[in-house]
């Protein structure tokens, strides 16, 4: 029985990145073949590409080892007989990473994941302007989001505008509104 775990989260704040993931209870790694991949899946999952991090270790002499990325290890990528632990990743704002965590021949048992790092996760906040600042009746009102953002051509954030119901459009799902008129 192998069983499968999907983790997928957008970066806030760019940063360094270590996970930990732990057996629940101790031992429940026992037959000691479990592995992990993580891959930068920003523009989409269509094509994933090799993966940043890969380690597909068994360590026979220790089968109920923690495994992860943390700041000592130096490999990206490990085969059988590693140790399970790679290098911290430098993860960037707006990229969406998924990682992948196989563990073939499982009891059913759980484990701990936990995130470490100075990299944030989550939706950050959005920046935009208006232009003109401030309008009168029926003027024409172009609003930008700010280049600068870190979410603008991520294609998993759908950016959904809501000007109020004195608007023109009221509503707009994009991350380029057409002009807007206020009555």
């Amino acid at each position: 029985l192998t069983r499968w775990g999907f983790y997928m989260f957008t970066v806030k704040q760019s940063g360094t990145l270590t996970i930990y993931i732990s057996p629940d209870p101790p031992g429940f790694f026992d037959n000691g073949d479990y592995n992990f991949a993580l891959f930068d899946v920003s523009n989409g999952c269509g094509s994933l590409g090799n993966a940043l991090r890969c380690s597909n270790s068994y360590n026979s002499s220790d089968p109920a080892q923690d495994i992860g990325l943390n700041m000592s290890s130096t490999d990206t990528t490990e085969g059988a007989g590693g140790d399970g632990w790679l290098k911290y990743i430098n993860v960037q704002c707006g990229h969406t990473y998924l990682l992948c965590l196989d563990i073939p021949n499982n009891d059913g048992n759980g484990f701990s994941l936990s995130f470490g790092g100075t990299a944030l996760f989550g939706a950050p906040q959005t920046a935009f302007t208006a232009s003109p600042a401030s309008v009168c009746t029926n003027q024409p009102v172009t609003f930008t989001l700010d280049t600068s953002a870190c979410f603008v051509s991520n294609p998993f954030i759908t950016y959904t505008w809501d000007f109020g119901p004195n608007a023109t459009p009221s509503t707009y799902t994009g991350a380029t509104p057409p002009t807007v008129t206020f009555s």
